[in-house]
């Protein structure tokens, strides 16, 4: 999966904020002072995540989000506005996403000393352990933190 582009309405510190990802580039790293949002964009991404899988058990997102990327040259637009989806702009009407797709797992690397971004994915961490040691796959993302100590 790669990211082209992230829009977030009202989360935190990030307001009308909009990220877009350079299509040339393997890997991008967010570098900003303290208080500028680099945490409140992994956790935001990790709750847009969750709302994506969604199902019955996990909470919908309080703030809307558009976020756009493309997997195995399948681009795909998802956006979450006042509690419905919209896929590739074509208004759902459901809180539930359907047939699209969808990465299988999201890895986070932080490296910081902020506790929220740990906890945001320790819910997913064994089960993600659990299917890396078997070689199992399974319905849902996972998301493997990857959390440098400081």
């Amino acid at each position: 999966m790669r990211f082209k582009k992230i829009y977030i309405e009202n989360y935190k510190n990030l307001k009308d904020f909009e990220i877009v990802f350079d299509e040339e580039e393997f890997m991008d790293i967010f570098v900003g002072r303290n208080g500028s949002g680099k945490s409140n964009l992994i956790e935001a991404i990790v709750k847009i995540f969750r709302n994506i899988y969604g199902g019955k058990e996990s909470p919908q997102s309080n703030f809307n989000y558009k976020i756009s990327y493309e997997i195995e040259g399948k681009a795909t637009i998802i956006e979450w506005r006042d509690g419905l989806f919209y896929i590739d702009e074509s208004r759902t009407g459901k809180k539930q996403i359907g047939n699209v797709t969808l990465p299988e797992n999201v890895i986070v690397y932080y490296s910081g000393h902020n506790e929220t971004v740990v906890n945001a994915v320790k819910d997913s961490e064994e089960s993600f352990r659990k299917k890396i040691k078997t070689g199992s796959s399974s319905s849902g993302v996972e998301f493997a933190p990857v959390v440098e100590p400081r």
